[in-house]
């Protein structure tokens, strides 16, 4: 098993990158660079005060060992295959203090020490997360409990319902591709590309909780998407009291997890985080034209929590040099969830110069306020259901994979009862294995629809051992709960391939 590299979290920073004209410039004379500078400086109201070099960082060569693993890097027309878990790097490679290394990889989503090559493409990289967070947008957080009085008592009654994501700022990955580019002698931040890892065959493994609760690999469902790039939805099935374990821990000390995507006979790992103190997503509004050249008035609180900003950051490129300046700001109270304050500051020009190419504000929040935990509890928690729930028991039979030669079976699924008082139609998709053949999926059944009714369409797709992908465009009607799949539904399929 591959395994991430664990670092510290500094919580309640924020960070973005400015999107200005001489930024592709900038990119470009650090990759020419032999030798990183970082430097600090705290600004006074008027001036800046001197810089003075705190720390140099030269960047070592790759080692023999490393590059042997990689390919040249070249221009090519080749589609891309995905990563080859036997081709990575590590910046911790090419940067050798680890003090710097940490400093960045706080502010950013992707994990610096686990960075994989494509197996065809050779400028493709692709980054895995360096944790999934839950997300917040201006909406509140990616999280609902849905309590369903169907159930009987001392059963699974709840829904518990949570999308978490990379915790991406905007620009992290142009500060990823010119790093690379340093680290393999690129002659441009433009001539390397990457992407987040593919997120097929994902697994999920929580912690028990607090109460000393375990959940059940059977109860928890997770929806992966086509890349880690985007929202991972996971869905608990909980009695009542798991349900009050499980918030209470989110609030305080966070629900935690590993995340397992297989790739080809190895496993490459990262970590989940569902807390509400930390989460994927803004704590401050109103920004955005500050950080593409123009200027600030107001700025707004969107976190849940009441909200200070200690300072201004920056990274900048100049030549050779990689350094960071510093605004402190003075102390002032703290900003409430949702208020706005008038904020005044100079461009980001004059307050730092040319060639920032990843601007940040550090903030902190103060994640213990009782009353804003209440808020949040009452966000989350949705109601209650009076629509019954039921399990569908999916099976792929265990022979169809070593009689057509297969390496997967998808089931693309599409239903308007996956969540209670649902309209809409939404999808799933379960991948199924020779050693993971059985799955379950979790409906809110109508009661309502007379006798026998459509619960779900579903599609079948497959990957050959080879890699070759087949699909089909056809889609099947399911009125009950349980399906098999044997080599009598897969045929049709697999013999006009």
């Amino acid at each position: 098993m591959i395994m991430k590299h664990q670092h510290k979290w500094l919580r309640g920073v924020f960070c973005l990158l400015l999107c200005s004209p001489g930024l592709a410039a900038a990119a470009d004379n650090a990759t020419k660079s032999s030798q990183i500078i970082l430097r600090q400086s705290n600004l006074a109201p008027a001036q800046m005060q001197a810089i003075k070099p705190i720390q140099q960082f030269q960047f070592k060569p790759l080692q023999a060992k490393v590059l042997a693993k990689l390919r040249p890097i070249k221009p090519d027309n080749n589609k891309p295959q995905g990563p080859d878990v036997n081709a990575s790097l590590s910046l911790s490679d090419v940067i050798s203090d680890t003090a710097l290394l940490e400093s960045i990889q706080e502010k950013v989503g992707w994990d610096s020490h686990l960075i994989f090559q494509d197996k065809a493409v050779s400028n493709l990289f692709y980054y895995i997360p360096r944790e999934l967070l839950l997300i917040r947008d201006k909406d509140g957080y990616h999280l609902s409990a849905q309590y369903n009085a169907a159930q009987e008592q001392g059963q699974a009654s709840v829904m518990l319902t949570a999308e978490v994501a990379a915790p991406h700022q905007t620009g992290d990955i142009a500060l990823l591709k010119a790093l690379l580019a340093q680290a393999l002698q690129l002659s441009s931040a433009d001539a390397v590309n990457v992407k987040a890892f593919p997120a097929l065959n994902m697994q999920i493994n929580l912690q028990a909780l607090g109460a000393g609760l375990a959940i059940a690999q059977d109860r928890m469902q997770v929806i992966a998407p086509s890349h880690l790039a985007k929202p991972v939805r996971l869905i608990l099935n909980l009695t009542q009291d798991e349900t009050e374990a499980a918030l209470t821990q989110i609030a305080h000390e966070g629900l935690l997890g590993s995340v397992e995507i297989a790739v080809g006979d190895q496993q490459v790992k990262t970590s989940l985080r569902v807390q509400y103190r930390d989460y994927a997503g803004n704590s401050l509004g109103g920004i955005d034209q500050w950080l593409a050249g123009g200027s600030v008035e107001q700025i707004q609180n969107e976190s849940a929590f009441p909200l200070s900003i200690s300072s201004i950051n920056a990274y900048l490129i100049k030549g050779k040099e990689l350094e960071r300046q510093q605004k402190e700001l003075k102390a002032s109270s703290a900003i409430k969830p949702g208020a706005k304050r008038s904020f005044k500051i100079p461009t980001i020009k004059t307050l730092f110069g040319d060639g920032v190419v990843f601007a940040w504000f550090e903030t902190e929040q103060q994640a213990d306020c009782a009353k804003c935990l209440e808020s949040i509890r009452d966000e989350v928690t949705r109601g209650i259901s009076a629509s019954p729930m039921g399990t569908v028991n999916i099976e792929v039979i265990p022979a169809v994979f070593s009689e057509w030669d297969l390496y997967t079976v998808q089931l693309e699924i599409r239903s308007p009862y996956f969540t209670p008082q649902s309209n809409k139609l939404e999808n799933r998709s379960l991948t199924f294995t020779t050693e993971a053949n059985k799955q379950q999926l979790q409906l809110y059944f109508p009661d309502n629809k007379g006798v026998s009714p459509l619960l779900f369409r579903y599609r079948i797709n497959a990957v050959r051992n080879d890699g070759k992908q087949i699909s089909s465009e056809e889609w099947h009607d399911s009125h009950e709960m349980g399906l098999i799949l044997g080599s009598y539904q897969l045929s049709p399929m697999l013999s006009e391939e």
